[in-house]
């Protein structure tokens, strides 16, 4: 009984600076009109994330995701940003995955060292 109790919650991953939550099972899955991840340096994070979400951060992300219209396709896409630093790591797994979960609709309560 416990099992499914505790597989539903968000588990928190820590490392050195920060802790990304991994996305509950449901939102954990492919995006069915594709993904595309773009790594970037820490000091464009904030202005690539403020343009894919369409508003101002009040902190610096580690990762953002976001569905839109592709531009070529025009058809919804699951675009997620990675501050390049945890690019070839578990951690960037890990925020690949919760940036893939925002695009199919998980919300979560913005923590200081999340913004999406």
């Amino acid at each position: 009984m416990l099992k499914p109790i505790l597989a539903a919650m968000a588990l928190v991953i820590a490392s050195p600076a920060h802790a990304f939550l991994e996305p509950p099972p449901q939102f954990n899955k492919p995006y069915v009109g594709g993904t595309t991840i773009a790594w970037f340096p820490r000091a464009e994070m904030k202005v690539k994330c403020e343009a894919l979400a369409g508003r101002t951060l009040p902190v610096w992300p580690a990762e953002c995701g976001k569905a839109k219209l592709h531009p070529k396709t025009r058809r919804m896409h699951c675009f997620v940003y990675i501050n390049e630093i945890y690019r070839g790591t578990p951690t960037g797994e890990l925020l690949f995955r919760h940036g893939r979960a925002h695009c199919h609709g998980w919300r979560h309560p913005i923590r200081q060292d999340h913004a999406l």
